[in-house]
């Protein structure tokens, strides 16, 4: 094998003699790696594995808001190969660098990640584009979130594959705050919903509630009832049935209790009209 012009072994390095050196120094460093190779798949197991499990749980990471960046700065792994591993370019790894991935904690539920990398824009834009089904258009969630309005575009129409973390948390905490809100409550001119809604239409976007897992590439939709009113009925289960308080109901369905209240008035006003 032709040694690269700009390769960085050298002399006394194992993989020296890859390139047909037959030095001493070369083959004595090639034997000491052979005996660690062999003791450590002895001891410890193959030097190299599969990235497999380091794929999944690299992308477990991401979608509790860990970033590539957060990756490999608490593994140590470098960001070029922990982006590798995550596009799925790495069939196989060392063992000590899936190990090191694998020890990166998850973080607590609802602290994003420190770093402002990049992550994959999937939650971001089905996010957008249910707010585009209940008639949200891109001018009025630039102006509740702060967001550029071509970002949004961007974002909704799937361009951008991967978003900063910081624009993931404005998208999903605006989701939070709209996904039950009637854009005509808010004053949004009914001309203006009426044709995002049938933008959205034609675009074949989906509701928040066809998303069992609005955040995770691989989860398929299933249109069934709207999320406010799986919360409410789920709520006056627990506190009917078992005498939950509407705080420890939320607590139990995995809401906010605020988020829980938003449900069941609405809830409450869709009956009313119906």
């Amino acid at each position: 094998m032709m040694r690269p012009a700009r390769s960085r072994v050298q002399h006394g390095m194992p993989s020296c003699t890859r390139y047909g050196c037959k030095r001493e120094e070369c083959m004595e460093a090639r034997r000491r790696a052979s005996r660690r190779n062999y003791h450590a798949a002895k001891t410890e197991g193959p030097a190299r594995v599969s990235s497999e499990e380091a794929f999944q749980y690299g992308h477990k990471l991401m979608r509790a808001g860990v970033s590539a960046l957060d990756i490999a700065e608490r593994s140590g792994v470098s960001p070029t190969q922990v982006r590798r591993l995550l596009r799925g370019e790495l069939p196989g790894m060392l063992r000590e660098t899936s190990d090191a991935i694998l020890g990166v904690p998850m973080p607590d539920e609802g602290k994003p990640g420190r770093e402002d990398g990049l992550v994959d824009a999937t939650g971001a834009r089905r996010r957008l584009q249910a707010l585009a089904v209940q008639g949200f258009s891109t001018t009025v969630l630039s102006v509740e979130s702060g967001v550029m309005r071509l970002t949004i575009s961007d974002i909704r129409a799937g361009t951008q594959k991967r978003i900063r973390l910081s624009t993931l948390r404005v998208v999903v905490a605006l989701h939070e705050k709209l996904w039950d809100v009637d854009p005509l409550d808010l004053g949004v001119k009914l001309s203006a919903v009426s044709r995002t809604k049938k933008h959205a239409e034609r675009e074949g976007w989906l509701p928040t509630e066809a998303w069992s897992d609005i955040d995770d590439p691989d989860c398929k939709p299933a249109l069934g009832a709207p999320r406010y009113v799986v919360l409410t009925e789920d709520a006056q289960e627990l506190m009917e049935k078992q005498g939950y308080t509407r705080k420890a109901a939320a607590e139990r369905l995995g809401v906010k209790t605020d988020t829980l209240n938003a449900a069941m008035a609405y809830y409450a006003k869709a009956k009313a009209v119906s």
